[in-house]
């Protein structure tokens, strides 16, 4: 039978088990997993020991846990051990794994088959040690933490995932003053898509370590310019600027059809020294800074990659690249630097909209400690039928006019070409000849060209206003993943006839967006509710930039049916990184929307779609959230009652299955609970009671909205509950 293998990497000083003590020994590691069959899957620890520490552990057990089964104990068996040090081998004899006295790290790798008892949404895989190193400088009082490595399973929605696994080793060295590109990048052998996002290296399940000041979760390390993950390519660049030890984790979430259903969390402790040493470099492709490129599927790619090394005699060799179907490569190393040749001829079944990433690393021969760099390149294999129409408005030429369409305005944005001949704005196909410039897509920029003028402006918008909507038997493709989008309307409740006001959010300050070039969303909402004609849409504070000067916005609405497309995409060439508002919406509700004593309706703003690019044409995934409120009425009035509910005060909130609720109000004769549909769903007489404890064990999890009724039956406003 095929077994799963679940190996745990550390690179950590530190490592907590409670199989020893005191660890001083671990500097990180993963845990990882592939199924085998049914829910057998085969785990694997790997985990990087500082050779100076104590020993490593000869047998280990990892917790498995989730809400549908008791904790489970599953013992992993030793596989091996290597040293892998990042020294000259002259000097290897020289360290500590061989009893010498310079640094040296060991990989350590368990793993075999854990039978999970049935499918769950939320199986957890984890490994918990004590302690980490007291030497550690970025967290608070670290000698007293311990060190826990997780994944994440979802084998309910997707019984048969593979988690990911990571292509590089993890870095455990690296130097003051020097720009580093540390990888983090991983592979899925599901194809599925991956986000890299900085998260809080833990001590336990759920309980995120203190940083000490100065230092956060996405700044770790001391770094000028500050440091930063590129999400699309796991690619950690980082100029230390003082002698630390430091600790930093990063997650990778694997999403299918834009859900997420795993993730592998990387907790690494990384030594910054200095060294008197230059890191090497690599050229781009063909000795430029592109690391970008794209193939039509059937034709074979080929670029030129030239290492460098400044310090006179020292040579730079490419030792690293990762795999990737139907590729190869040649190294000419007749010089002092080495050339590198790389080929891609993708097949048809290997056209996808998203790139394909291959990492390689380039080494210098400094002893002992030798200088690595790493580099991601994104490679997209595409369809490119022989001969293309330009259909105005699809501007990138995915057979549908929509708010995505702006996006390739703003990348191509005044660049020039070859005018249409016969051109016009009829939704007909038009032939039209090539341009020299192509998007990293493979589309041809005279799609961008809208109305065929021979320039891609402003004035290429009125053609896709025309046909908006209008296709030629395509889909659009959506995608997910990890910066955080999401809709918060301010009021939890609105009387009827009052206004609702909705800010659009993208990323956040623990996990700003990074590189973005543009954004296009589609949203919902509930039409029936709103008065016509009052809808309003304000896009002028948003921090991806500043209408007419470095930025074109584009909206969309159609009140009939309750949809708004936006679109917001920089004109500069120059991406932008940031987290905050991208703009607002503000509705008027119907005076009168119901005909019953006293109603509620849910007025939910709902994000069908949403598509965010950076300059290169990345996707950048996105996790989405959308919000509601709740509107209320009496029968008969435009809206009686106060906006928001002041004559409760819920406690705890969120809360279980008990709840407490004190009264402020002397004429409260009933308190209502309604459910997020505007149902009701239980009430509650006080008899003027000023406390009262409420038994909610027979309602479901989710969102609430408590009111109250007086003894003149007026309805007050609403104040939100959440049942866990």
């Amino acid at each position: 039978m095929k077994k799963l293998f679940f190996a745990f990497a550390v690179l950590s000083i530190t490592l907590l088990s409670t199989q020893i003590s005191q660890a001083s020994h671990s500097i990180g590691g993963e845990l990882t997993y592939r199924w085998i069959s049914g829910n057998d899957y085969f785990v694997t620890l790997t985990f990087y020991r500082d050779c100076s520490g104590v020993p490593a552990p000869t047998t280990l057990s990892i917790n498995v846990s989730g809400s549908c089964a008791q904790n489970i104990t599953a013992p992993l068996a030793f596989v091996s051990s290597a040293e892998v040090t990042p020294i000259c081998a002259a000097s290897l004899p020289s360290t500590y794994c061989n009893g010498g006295f310079l640094a040296g790290v060991e990989q350590y790798i368990f793993a075999d088959t854990v039978a999970l008892p049935m499918a769950c949404a939320d199986w957890v895989f984890s490994y918990e040690l004590c302690c980490r190193n007291a030497a550690i400088t970025n967290l608070v009082n670290p000698g007293a933490q311990s060190i826990y490595y997780e994944s994440t399973l979802d084998n309910v929605n997707t019984p048969f995932n593979n988690s990911v696994e990571f292509v590089n080793l993890a870095s455990s060295f690296i130097y003051v003053g020097q720009p580093h590109q540390l990888s983090f990048a991983a592979t899925d052998i599901d194809g599925d898509s991956l986000a890299y996002s900085m998260t809080a290296p833990l001590g336990a399940a759920a309980s995120p370590l203190a940083f000490n000041t100065g230092f956060s979760t996405i700044n770790p390390i001391s770094s000028s310019p500050p440091s930063s993950l590129d999400p699309a390519t796991g690619i950690f660049s980082v100029t230390p600027t003082s002698i630390e030890v430091a600790v930093m984790a990063v997650m990778v979430t694997e999403y299918r059809n834009g859900v997420a259903i795993g993730s592998v969390t990387r907790d690494i402790q990384i030594n910054v020294t200095s060294q008197a040493n230059n890191l090497p470099t690599s050229t781009g492709m063909d000795s430029t800074n592109s690391f970008t490129d794209f193939v039509c599927a059937g034709d074979t790619m080929s670029f030129q990659l030239f290492a460098h090394d400044q310090e006179p005699g020292q040579s730079a060799s490419y030792t690293f690249v990762s795999s990737l179907a139907n590729s190869w490569f040649t190294i000419d190393s007749s010089g002092l630097h080495e050339v590198l040749t790389y080929y891609w001829a993708p097949d048809s079944l290997m056209v996808n909209a998203f790139p394909y990433e291959v990492i390689i690393t380039v080494e210098d021969d400094f002893c002992s400690f030798y200088g690595e760099q790493n580099y991601a390149f994104l490679l997209y294999a595409n369809y490119c039928p022989a001969q293309i129409d330009v259909w105005p408005g699809d501007a990138n030429y995915d057979w549908v006019v929509d708010v995505v369409d702006i996006l390739p305005i703003g990348i191509g944005f005044g660049t020039t070409g070859t005018t249409r001949s016969n051109a016009s704005l009829n939704w007909v196909a038009q032939p039209a000849a090539d341009w020299t410039q192509v998007f990293n897509s493979g589309i041809n920029y005279k799609h961008a060209d809208c109305n065929g003028d021979g320039s891609i402006d402003n004035t290429d918008l009125v053609a896709i206003s025309q046909n908006y909507g209008m296709s030629h038997n395509k889909t659009q493709q959506t995608g997910g993943g990890g910066i955080e989008f999401y809709i918060d309307i301010l009021e939890d409740s609105i009387v009827a006839g009052g206004t609702v006001n909705v800010e659009i959010h993208l990323g956040t300050a623990l996990n700003p967006a990074t590189n973005v070039y543009g954004v296009a969303m589609s949203l919902s909402y509930d039409e029936f509710l709103v008065k016509d004609g009052t809808t309003a849409i304000d896009l002028s504070n948003s921090w991806l930039g500043t209408s007419g000067t470095d930025l074109i916005d584009f909206t969309m609405q159609d009140d009939s049916v309750g949809q708004i497309d936006i679109a917001e995409v920089r004109i500069d060439q120059l991406n932008n990184t940031g987290n905050g508002l991208l703009g607002t919406i503000s509705f008027v509700m119907q005076d009168d929307i119901t005909g019953k004593d006293i109603i509620t309706e849910p007025f939910t703003v709902t994000v069908q779609s949403v598509k965010i690019i950076s300059y290169d044409e990345t996707d950048i995934p996105v996790t989405v959230t959308s919000d509601m409120t709740v509107v209320f009425q009496e029968s008969g009035t435009s809206g009686v009652g106060d906006d928001e509910g002041d004559d409760l005060v819920l406690f705890p909130n969120p809360g279980s299955d008990h709840l407490n609720i004190a009264v402020l109000a002397d004429d409260i004769e009933t308190i209502l609970f309604y459910n997020n549909l505007g149902e009701l769903v239980k009430t509650l007489q006080p008899a003027r009671q000023k406390s009262v404890s409420v038994n909610l064990a027979s309602l479901p999890a989710g969102v609430y909205f408590v009111a109250t009724q007086s003894t003149e039956g007026k309805q007050s406003g609403f104040t939100k509950f959440l049942r866990q």
